[in-house]
């Protein structure tokens, strides 16, 4: 996220970053998209208020139980407004890429997706990123390539589709992770910051 975080840096904004539960130079070797979500939230309870978060890929959907509240967060962070890079909409189709590329049955995924539902607090079915969108009622802008070979485009489109305060802003041969260093993503990111700080930055 260091491109994002220089850009913003430079335009007179605080940038933050963190490495998520058993990421990077965090601690541990597993983890679990509740315990990043509530890293998000206790990050930004110490070093916040935050104007915008950005999050990439399944860092998007911890973010957003971060922003959201609801079992099994304690309760909701109120970020004023989203940048989501290459964010999965429907947790089922993670969870179903995961098991097969695990090699899990259909009743080993099943037990699994059990577990992450009393984890969770939420019918894997109904865990959706636009769901957890609309719960938070904030903005967003959603960036997203048109050839992520890891969560294909469509996944933007039904994000973006929610809600009238979602923005969409597609682009080409960035696949998954180049889309983090692309000039063009950072300036859209960059832009959409300046309009939604607006003069009180």
């Amino acid at each position: 996220m260091t491109a994002f975080a220089e850009q913003f840096r430079r335009r007179g904004f605080r940038s933050v970053l963190f490495d998520l539960p058993a990421h990077g130079k965090s601690s541990g070797r597993r983890t679990s998209l509740i315990a990043c979500a509530h890293a998000v939230r206790e990050v930004a309870e110490a070093l916040g208020p935050v104007q915008l978060a950005v999050a990439h890929s399944l860092g998007g959907l911890a973010t957003l139980l971060a922003g959201g509240g609801g079992t099994p967060m304690p309760r909701a962070y109120p970020i004023q407004a989203y940048v989501l890079v290459a964010v999965p909409n429907r947790f089922a189709e993670v969870t179903e890429t995961f098991g097969r590329e695990l090699g899990l049955s259909p009743a080993a995924r099943q037990v699994y997706e059990r577990h992450l539902e009393r984890v969770a607090h939420r019918r894997i079915a109904d865990f959706t990123a636009a769901k957890l969108l609309a719960e938070t009622g904030r903005n967003a802008l959603i960036l997203h390539a048109r050839d992520d070979g890891e969560v294909p485009f469509r996944n933007a489109e039904e994000i973006a589709a929610s809600s009238m305060n979602v923005e969409l802003q597609p682009f080409d041969d960035l696949g998954h992770r180049k889309i983090l260093y692309a000039p063009p993503a950072v300036r859209a990111a960059l832009a959409y910051l300046v309009r939604q700080a607006g003069p009180q930055r």
